[in-house]
């Protein structure tokens, strides 16, 4: 008997694969009944989907190039130097507005003052454009006075001329000079007519675009390409930084920053990484930067203090976060201010010793310490190393929305800290940065635009963080559904935040709006005169002084004369009194006896043959005596003084043709130059000497001006010439 099993239950049971086939089949057709009704739809869906995946595969080059641009084109605005449109402009409004008020009050007699004034702005905005073209070429023609004979502005300032002619000459005793040189020699092979003028016009536009790139990244691995596009754009637009980096602005400074980020970020790579031979690349990439900022600038050291400051930091953050588990929140935010204060006031308490350790030059050059003698504070004329306010400084970083952003940002990384969360590299070494720079800039302006990259990718972070929050939050509170709705108020939202926080800027930017060249033709013209009357056209020894001029013209009539002058680079004590001291004397003798023991190098050794026994003020009372007199007169001085002879080597010696330089700019200035020959040596050391001269300021506006001198002011009206005072005597 068959005993197969005739059992049918298996095959009575619904077959769930048969479904699954049925319902997707019928899936399918729906989903190609979508397809026929919406066809266009469906194929820019893909497009879109397209587009999205290439933005995203090259979000980061898209938004660097961006900053870059910007970057760029801002600094090629200032270098078309709008200034001078608005001095042609002016000028314009100055010809052409006192005969339209005239006309308007003869032909209108009975108006009020606002109809009238109506009248006044109507015609003179009407004559202002027919005679645009007037205008627009006076202003040309005034550009052109800033101008060298191939057609190149000048490039900026006083101190890119050292650089200027350490190139031209081929000494290359700096990383600026050495690839202005060579990338001059470079682009020759292509173009023959570039000249190194032109190159170093546009250095600094191209270490802020290389700059851009490493910050970029920096902010990335914060908080995102979005929050590294922001951080990225405000520095390159910063206002502060600009001043510094306008092209045509070939100083160190805007290396310096570059060599600063750079260094900064290849270190955090340095420290994220786990790889050991990228490790070793970043090491070794880290000391050929620091070896190549040593050869830009003496002040390297900035940046050594920088990375050893943060690994000390996370030293101690490491071993407070392993034993501080068992502290109470209250007691750690007790422990980490506590911690805080007693730093503080162990750093201003022994603020002197802790200088020690700083080598002399760049303490001199950061205007911590002055070496005077019985001389003058030279370094107390130099703007970059006067000392700030704290409000001054809040307005440079760009306004108090942006320090109250810091501040937040600051005390952020504190909490969490005390809460023992984890803290990003970045964000530690940021906040570090800041603290760092920012302190000292108090003291040295000049120190105040290493802090401008770190500052802008705190701030770029916190708005971004900001605008999440908007979106998060806000929008979604307002329950639209509309995307385009959506898109709308998050457009609005963030409109106000930026016009919020950019209104500072935009008042920074009068500042920018006035840098032009301080080179112009007059001085280019006369160098290039004493060039061709000088007893030869080649460059004499450095010891042979032929120019005299105020030290801050220095470093022009040297770059293009090709001859020494008396001070060039910074004014030097007591070279820069005894010039001040000739050219406020009213004794021709005198004057004429000084500059001739400048040229004899005397300025500093013919003091020191005067007899020790009597004052600093008896001293240069009996130099003065001898320097009037001529040889014979002086031998015959000598000698009744008992001074010894050698003296006369100093002081009377067979100087070198000598020109004498004097530019208007310096008749604006002339209270410096009066306070170093009022020296009062008999106070040499009492601060109170040089008091008012260090606190010297004066704010011009359109028709007035006044000067604040600590409780003494002056105003001074152009168009009256009315001036109100609270001191003794003044004379306008």
């Amino acid at each position: 008997m068959d005993t197969t099993s005739l059992d049918m239950s298996e095959q009575l049971k619904p077959n769930k694969t048969l479904e699954k086939v049925k319902k997707e089949q019928q899936k399918l057709a729906k989903l190609g009944q979508k397809r026929k009704k919406k066809p266009n739809k469906e194929g820019e869906n893909i497009h879109i989907k397209i587009l999205k995946s290439n933005f995203q595969k090259y979000q980061t080059i898209i938004f660097i190039s961006i900053a870059i641009l910007f970057a760029i084109f801002i600094r090629l605005h200032y270098a078309s130097m709008p200034l001078i449109d608005d001095w042609a402009m002016q000028s314009a409004v100055s010809t052409y507005k006192p005969n339209i008020i005239e006309d308007v009050n003869t032909e209108f007699p009975y108006y009020d003052d606002f109809q009238k004034q109506k009248l006044i702005d109507e015609r003179l905005t009407k004559i202002l454009k027919e005679n645009k073209k007037i205008i627009d070429k006076k202003a040309t023609s005034l550009k052109e006075s800033y101008k060298d004979p191939n057609g190149q502005t000048y490039i900026y300032n006083i101190d890119p001329y050292y650089y200027y002619n350490t190139a031209k000459t081929n000494k290359n005793d700096n990383f600026l000079s050495f690839i202005s040189y060579h990338l001059q020699k470079f682009i020759s092979i292509f173009n023959k007519d570039i000249t190194l003028m032109q190159i170093m016009f546009y250095i600094p536009l191209i270490f802020v675009c290389l700059t851009i790139i490493p910050l970029f990244f920096i902010t990335k691995r914060f908080a995102g390409d979005f929050a590294a596009l922001i951080a990225s754009i405000l520095f390159s637009i910063h206002p502060e930084f600009l001043k510094f980096s306008l092209a045509g602005i070939a100083d160190t400074n805007t290396l310096n920053v570059f060599f600063i980020v750079i260094i900064s970020w290849i270190f955090i790579e340095l420290i994220i990484s786990t790889k050991k031979i990228l490790k070793i690349t970043y090491g070794f990439l880290i000391i050929t930067l620091i070896q190549l900022f040593k050869f830009t600038w003496s002040g390297y050291y900035l940046i050594i203090a920088l990375l050893v400051l943060f690994i000390i930091t996370k030293t101690i953050l490491h071993f407070f976060n392993k034993y501080s588990n068992k502290i109470k929140f209250k007691n750690k935010i007790l422990i980490i201010f506590s911690g805080i204060i007693l730093l503080t006031i162990s750093f201003l308490s022994n603020f002197n010793k802790l200088l020690s350790i700083i080598p002399s030059k760049i303490k001199a050059f950061l205007g911590l310490e002055h070496t005077t003698g019985i001389w003058p504070d030279s370094y107390s004329s130099i703007i970059e190393l006067k000392d700030i306010t704290l409000q001054d400084l809040s307005f440079r970083i760009g306004g108090k929305i942006i320090a109250i952003i810091l501040i937040i940002f600051i005390f952020y990384t504190l909490f969490k800290i005390i809460k023992s969360k984890k803290i990003s590299n970045e964000q530690l070494f940021c906040v570090i940065a800041i603290f760092l720079f920012l302190i000292p800039s108090l003291k040295a302006i000049r120190i105040l635009p290493f802090s401008i990259p770190f500052i802008c990718i705190l701030v770029g972070v916190a708005l971004t963080k900001l605008l999440t929050q908007i979106k998060n939050k806000i929008i979604s509170s307002l329950n639209i559904e509309d995307k385009s709705v959506k898109f709308i108020v998050i457009i609005i939202l963030s409109l106000i935040l930026i016009v919020t926080i950019g209104n500072p800027f935009l008042k920074n930017y009068s500042k920018v709006n006035n840098i032009i060249p301080r080179m112009d033709d007059s001085i280019y013209n006369s160098a290039i005169d004493i060039k061709k009357n000088s007893d030869n056209n080649t460059k004499i020894s450095s010891n042979d002084a032929k120019i005299f001029t105020w030290w801050d013209k220095g470093h022009f009539y040297n770059a293009i004369s090709d001859q020494s002058t008396f001070l060039s680079a910074s004014p030097q004590m007591p070279r820069t009194y005894w010039q001040a001291k000739a050219l406020d004397t009213d004794n021709e003798d005198l004057s004429k006896g000084i500059i001739r023991m400048i040229a004899c190098n005397g300025d500093k050794k013919a003091i020191n043959y005067i007899k020790k026994n009597v004052s600093n003020l008896e001293k240069v009372n009996i130099l003065e005596e001898i320097l009037k007199l001529n040889y014979t007169q002086a031998t015959e001085k000598i000698k009744e003084l008992k001074i010894k002879d050698k003296i006369l080597k100093f002081t009377h010696c067979a100087p070198p043709k000598t020109f004498i330089i004097t530019t208007e700019d310096m008749y604006r200035r002339f209270h410096t130059v009066q306070k170093y020959a009022d020296w009062n040596f008999e106070n040499n050391d009492d601060e109170e000497t040089y008091k008012a001269f260090k606190g010297f300021s004066c704010i011009k506006n359109k028709d007035t001006f006044t000067c604040q001198i600590e409780k003494y002011k002056i105003d001074v009206n152009f168009k009256t010439n009315q001036s109100k005072y609270n001191i003794k005597k003044f004379i306008y």
